[in-house]
C-alpha cells in the first residue's frame, strides 16, 4: 500500500476533475417584466442576447383588441420593420379581429371574442400557443421569437393595465458553482498540486547548481522588450480580448462579448480571467502590455538555460548569445506584444522546454512536475497551448528508461497525469458539461473552425494575404524557420553526429512538431506563429549558428552548400516582398505604410545573393577554416548562414527603427491614459469666418448651384455652386481672404459637394498663427452630391487665422459640378471627454477598442445588452471585420440595434488618414420601460438548454470561416 498511495492520489485527482462538469450549478434566470411595476405600458427598447428568450408570456386584454382601426397591439420589433416580422412576435387587430404572428408566420387569426376576455400568448420549449380565457385556440411548433423591443401603438392610457409581458432571458451561461461544486473544485486543484508535490519529492536529485553569470544579451533583450511596449504595434485581437475581460465582472464568465451571442470562451478562458483582474487595476495600454513583456523576458532567460544544457552535452552546437537574442527578437517583436495568448504560450513552452532539459540532461525527473502543471494551465488558455506538451512528451520515454524500477516508471506517469489534471478545475470553474458543449457548438456554427487539413490557409494568409496577416516582418522568422528545418532534414541524411545528434536535434524536433500542432487549432491566422517564438528562436540560432560547422563535418560538396544559399535567398526574397502592414492605428505615419519596404529592393534575389556572399567571405577570413573542401566551397555554406544572420539582425533593427520613428511622428499612444481618444478632436460650434475682401465669382451661383437633395451643413455661411443649366456650367471661384480669431486646438474647415478632382480643382490657402503659410489641394476623389468637410489645419497658438478658397469647374457634362462653402472655424475638445466612464456606455468597434481604453463598455449580462449611448466605428480598412458585432449571422451582440435606433454623426478630426467615425445613437423608444429581476435555478451540469447553433435561430444556414 505504501507504494501504491501515489497512484491512488493521482487517480483521485483525475476522477475528481472528471466529476466537475457533471455537478449542479446555479444558473441565472432573468425575468424581464413589461411594463415595469407601477409604470405605463410605453414602448421600450430591450436588446436580448441571445436574441430569443427561453420563454415569453404575453397577456392582452380583449378590451384593447376591439379597435376599429388597424393597430399593432404588441410587437418585439418596430411595426413597420419587414425583417423584424420574419423573426419577432406581432399581435395586431382590425375590425374586431385579432392576428398573432411569430417568426414570419400566422399562429392565430380570428374574432376577438365577447365579454371581458383575455388572451395569453406563450412561447417556449419549441412551441407557440394562443389561449383565450384558458382555452387553447391555436398552437404551432417554433422557436421563441426574437426580441429587440416591447412595442405598442396603443396610447399608454389605454394599454396600461391591459397589456403585460414576462420574458425569461437566455442567461444559461451565467452560472455559478453550488457549494458541492465549490468544494470539489478546491479539492481537485489541491489534489493536482499534491501530485506535483509528491512527484517533486519522490524524484528529486540533490544537485546544487549555481545561477549562471548573466551576459550582456540578458540585459539587452529585456531593455528592448521594455522599449517595445512603448512603441510596438497592437496585435489583431487586443481590443477584442480586453473587452471580453472587462465584461467578466458583469456575468461571471469569459464571454465572447462582440459576437457569438456572448457565449463562453470555454474551455479557453484562463488568460482572460487573469486579464479581468489585471485590467481592473488600470486600462492604460502600457499596463495591459506588461504581462507580455514579462513573459518575453522570462522566456528568453529560460531559452538561454535550455541552450546551455544542450551545449553542455553537444559542444558542437554553436549558437552565440547575440545570435539567439537576434533570433528571439526577430520572432517575438512582430508577433508577441499585447493581450493575445501567444506570449503566455511561448512562455509556457520555455518553461516546459527548460523542465524537459533538466529532467533528461541533468537526470532530474522531478522537473517534469513543473512541466505537467504548466502544460495543464496552457491548454486552458488557447488551443495552441498544446505546444507546451511537446518538450516533456519527447523526453518522457528517455526519462522513463533511465529509471531503474518498473514501479517508479508507473508512479511517475501517474503523478504526471494527476498534476496535469489541474486543467479540469480551471475549465469547469465557470461552466458545466452542457454549457461547454453548447458554447463549442456555437463557436463551430458561427465562428472559425477550420479542420487540420486546411492548415494551408494559414500559409496562404502569410504569403498572399493582404493586411497584417501577410506582414513582411512576420514572414522573415517563419520562413527562415521552415528553411532551417528543411536544411537540417537534408543534412541529417548525410551526417548524424555532432550538432545533429541527440539533444542537438531537439530544437528542430520541437519546431517541426510545433508547426504540426498549430494545424490542430481551429482558426488559421498567422498571429498564432507567435506561440512558436521559443522553439523558432532556438532552431534559428542553432541551425544558422552551427551550419558552417555541420557542412564541414558532413563533408558537404559545393552543390549542397550552394543549394542551401539559394534556398535562403529564395525564402528571404519571398519574405521581404511582403507588405509593411500593421494592425489598426499601429502604422499611422509609418514610412512605407502598407507597401513593400524600400520599394522591394530587400527582396531582390541578386541583392540578397550579394549580401550573403559578402557575409560568407568576411566570416571565412575571420575564422579558421577547418574544412577539407577548401575556402571557396566553404564560402557558400558560410554565405547561407551569414545571410540568415544578417537578415535576422536587420529585421530587429528595422522594426525598432520603423516604430521608433512612428512613435515620434505619431505619439498618440503616449499622450495620456485614454490612448488615441486624447488625440482625436470632436468638432463643435462652427462659425463662418469673416470675409476680408470680396469674392471673385465666374459661373458659380451664390446661395445655390448644388442639387437640392443634400443641403449644406448648418452654420456654413454663404455657399457657391456651379450646378446650373442642366449641369453643363463651368466657372471659377475665389472666395477672397477670410479671417477668424483662433485658440489652440481650433480647426479650420470648409465644406464641399460634387466633384472635387479630375477636371475640377479645389484648393485652400491657409495661414495659421505661428505657422508658415500652406497651400493644399482638397480632393477626396469623390463625385457625390453629399457635402463633405475638409479640415484645413489646427491652431497651435492664439491669434488670427486667414483662409482663401479657390474652386474651378472645368467639367462638361452631367455630374461634373462643384459647390463650396465659406471657410469656418470650429472649437474642438478631446474625444475622451465625451466617452469617459461618466458619459454612459460607449460601444467601440473591436479593431480600435484597445486604442480607446477610457470608453465604458455597455454591459452584456442577464441575457440583455445595455443600449449604448454612442458608438465609435472603425475606419474603412476594418469595417467588414467590425460588422460582426451588428450581424445576426455572426451572433453579433448588437445585431438588432439598428432595428430600434438610428445613428447621428458627430464631426471629429485626427491629422492623417481617417481614424473612424463617432456617432450618437438615437433610439426610437425609451430605454427604461421594463424591469429585470434575476433569479437563480439549480440545474445539473449536463443541462444544455435549447440549441442556438442551428439555421433557424438567426438565419445562418451553414457554418463558414469567421473573419477574425
Amino acid at each position: 500500500m505504501a507504494r501504491r498511495w501515489p497512484l491512488l492520489l493521482a487517480l483521485f485527482a483525475v476522477l475528481t476533475g472528471l466529476v466537475l462538469p457533471l455537478l449542479p450549478v446555479r444558473v441565472a434566470d432573468p425575468v424581464v417584466s413589461w411594463p415595469k411595476p407601477g409604470g405605463p405600458a410605453e414602448s421600450t427598447v430591450a436588446l436580448f442576447v441571445p436574441y430569443r428568450p427561453l420563454r415569453v408570456e404575453l397577456t392582452v386584454s380583449c378590451a384593447v383588441l376591439r379597435e376599429p382601426r388597424q393597430v399593432t397591439v404588441f410587437s418585439t420589433f418596430r411595426p413597420d420593420d419587414a425583417d423584424g416580422r420574419l423573426a419577432g412576435l406581432y399581435v395586431s387587430t382590425v375590425d374586431g379581429r385579432v392576428q398573432v404572428a411569430a417568426n414570419g408566420r400566422e399562429v392565430f387569426g380570428g374574432p376577438v371574442g365577447g365579454g371581458a376576455c383575455q388572451y395569453l400568448v406563450t412561447a417556449g420549449d419549441g412551441r407557440i400557443s394562443v389561449r383565450r380565457d384558458g382555452v387553447e385556440l391555436a398552437a404551432v411548433d417554433g422557436l421563441v421569437p426574437q426580441v429587440a423591443a416591447f412595442v405598442t401603438e396603443l396610447p399608454p392610457a389605454l394599454a396600461t393595465g391591459r397589456i403585460s409581458l414576462t420574458a425569461h432571458a437566455d442567461a444559461r451561461f451565467q452560472a455559478s458553482p453550488t457549494l458541492v461544486k465549490y468544494l470539489l473544485l478546491a479539492l481537485s486543484g489541491l489534489l493536482a498540486l499534491a501530485c506535483a508535490g509528491v512527484l517533486l519529492v519522490r524524484f528529486r536529485r540533490k544537485q546544487r547548481r549555481g545561477l549562471p553569470r548573466p551576459g550582456v544579451v540578458d540585459l539587452v533583450v529585456p531593455g528592448v522588450l521594455a522599449g517595445w511596449a512603448l512603441i510596438g504595434p497592437m496585435t489583431t485581437d487586443d481590443g477584442f480580448y480586453v473587452w471580453m475581460a472587462r465584461n467578466v465582472a458583469n456575468v461571471g464568465y469569459v464571454g465572447n462579448y462582440y459576437h457569438w451571442f456572448n457565449v463562453p470562451e470555454a474551455p479557453f478562458g484562463t488568460l482572460q480571467r487573469f486579464y479581468a483582474e489585471w485590467a481592473a487595476i488600470s486600462l492604460h495600454p502600457l499596463w495591459l502590455r506588461l504581462p507580455a513583456v514579462l513573459a518575453g523576458v522570462l522566456a528568453f532567460w529560460l531559452l538561454r538555460g535550455v541552450l546551455r544544457r544542450i551545449q553542455a552535452v553537444r559542444p558542437s552546437v554553436h549558437a552565440p548569445g547575440w545570435l539567439l537574442a537576434a533570433a528571439f527578437l526577430c520572432w517575438w517583436l512582430p508577433l508577441d506584444l499585447g493581450v493575445r495568448p501567444e506570449p503566455q504560450i511561448a512562455l509556457a513552452t520555455a518553461l516546459t522546454a527548460y523542465a524537459a532539459a533538466r529532467a533528461r540532461l541533468d537526470a532530474e525527473p522531478a522537473w517534469l512536475a513543473l512541466a505537467a502543471l504548466v502544460a495543464g494551465v496552457a491548454v486552458t488558455i488557447t488551443p495552441s497551448g498544446l505546444l507546451a506538451l511537446v518538450p516533456p512528451l519527447l523526453v518522457l520515454p528517455s526519462v522513463l528508461r533511465a529509471l531503474p524500477a518498473r514501479d517508479q516508471r508507473i508512479t511517475l506517469c501517474a503523478l504526471l497525469i494527476g498534476a496535469g489534471s489541474i486543467a479540469l478545475p480551471l475549465v469547469f470553474a465557470e461552466v458545466g458539461l452542457g454549457a461547454l458543449l453548447e458554447a463549442t457548438a456555437v463557436h463551430g456554427w458561427y465562428g472559425a473552425h477550420s479542420p487540420w487539413y486546411l492548415e494551408i490557409q494559414r500559409y496562404q494568409s502569410l504569403l498572399g494575404g493582404l493586411g497584417e496577416q501577410g506582414n513582411v516582418l512576420r514572414r522573415v522568422p517563419v520562413l527562415l524557420g521552415a528553411g532551417a528545418l528543411l536544411l537540417v532534414a537534408v543534412l541529417r541524411t548525410r551526417h548524424r553526429g555532432g550538432a545533429l545528434a541527440g539533444a542537438g536535434c531537439w530544437p528542430y524536433a520541437w519546431l517541426a512538431l510545433g508547426f504540426g500542432v498549430l494545424a490542430l487549432t481551429p482558426s488559421k491566422w498567422t498571429q498564432h506563429f507567435g506561440a512558436l517564438a521559443v522553439f523558432g528562436a532556438l532552431a534559428l540560432a542553432c541551425a544558422f549558428g552551427s551550419l558552417p560547422r555541420i557542412f564541414a563535418e558532413a563533408r558537404a560538396g559545393w552543390l549542397l552548400r550552394l543549394g542551401s544559399l539559394l534556398l535562403v535567398v529564395l525564402l528571404l526574397g519571398v519574405a521581404w516582398h511582403g507588405p509593411n502592414w500593421w494592425w489598426s492605428h499601429s502604422d499611422r505615419g509609418m514610412p512605407f505604410r502598407q507597401q513593400e519596404l524600400f520599394g522591394g529592393v530587400l527582396g531582390n534575389p541578386l541583392v540578397l545573393l550579394a549580401i550573403g556572399l559578402l557575409a560568407g567571405l568576411l566570416m571565412t577570413r575571420r575564422r579558421p577554416l577547418n574544412d577539407e573542401r577548401g575556402r571557396w566551397i566553404a564560402v557558400f555554406g558560410w554565405a547561407a548562414a551569414g545571410l540568415a544572420r544578417v537578415s535576422m539582425v536587420f529585421a530587429v533593427l528595422l522594426l525598432i527603427g520603423l516604430f521608433g520613428f512612428t512613435a515620434v511622428r505619431e505619439p498618440w499612444s503616449l499622450r495620456g491614459s485614454c490612448g488615441i481618444g486624447d488625440a482625436i478632436r470632436v468638432r463643435t460650434d462652427r462659425e463662418p469666418m469673416r470675409p476680408a475682401e470680396p469674392a471673385a465669382v465666374q459661373g458659380f451661383l451664390p446661395g445655390r448651384g448644388y442639387t437640392g437633395e443634400f443641403p449644406p451643413p448648418p452654420r456654413t455661411g454663404p455657399v457657391w455652386g456651379s450646378f446650373a443649366d442642366l449641369d453643363r456650367g463651368t466657372g471659377a471661384l475665389n472666395t477672397g481672404w477670410h479671417t477668424a480669431t483662433v485658440a489652440p486646438g481650433d480647426v479650420l474647415v470648409v465644406s464641399a459637394a460634387g466633384l472635387t478632382g479630375k477636371a475640377n480643382a479645389l484648393r485652400a490657402e491657409v495661414e495659421l498663427p505661428g505657422a508658415a503659410p500652406v497651400s493644399r489641394s482638397l480632393d477626396d476623389e469623390l463625385d457625390s452630391p453629399e457635402w463633405r468637410d475638409f479640415v484645413l489645419g489646427t491652431a497651435t497658438e492664439s491669434g488670427t487665422a486667414k483662409v482663401r478658397i479657390s474652386a474651378v469647374d472645368n467639367s462638361i457634362g452631367r455630374g461634373g459640378w462643384l459647390a463650396v462653402s465659406t471657410p469656418g472655424r470650429e472649437h474642438t475638445h478631446p474625444l475622451a471627454a465625451d466617452t469617459g466612464p461618466g458619459d454612459g456606455p460607449t460601444l467601440v468597434d473591436w479593431p480600435i477598442s484597445f486604442a480607446l481604453p477610457c470608453a465604458r463598455p455597455p454591459v452584456l449580462a442577464a441575457g440583455l445588452a445595455e443600449p449604448p449611448a454612442r458608438i465609435l466605428l472603425t475606419d474603412e480598412d476594418y469595417t467588414e471585420m467590425a460588422a460582426i458585432t451588428r450581424d445576426p449571422l455572426w451572433g453579433g451582440a448588437y445585431a438588432n440595434l439598428l432595428a430600434v435606433a438610428k445613428y447621428r454623426g458627430v464631426s471629429t478630426h485626427l491629422p492623417g488618414r481617417p481614424w473612424g467615425r463617432f456617432v450618437d445613437v438615437a433610439y426610437d423608444y425609451r430605454l427604461d420601460g421594463h424591469a429585470v429581476r434575476v433569479e437563480y435555478v439549480t440545474r445539473p451540469g449536463w443541462w444544455r438548454g435549447p440549441s442556438i447553433a442551428n439555421k433557424d435561430y438567426s438565419g445562418r444556414t451553414t457554418p463558414t470561416k469567421a473573419p477574425r
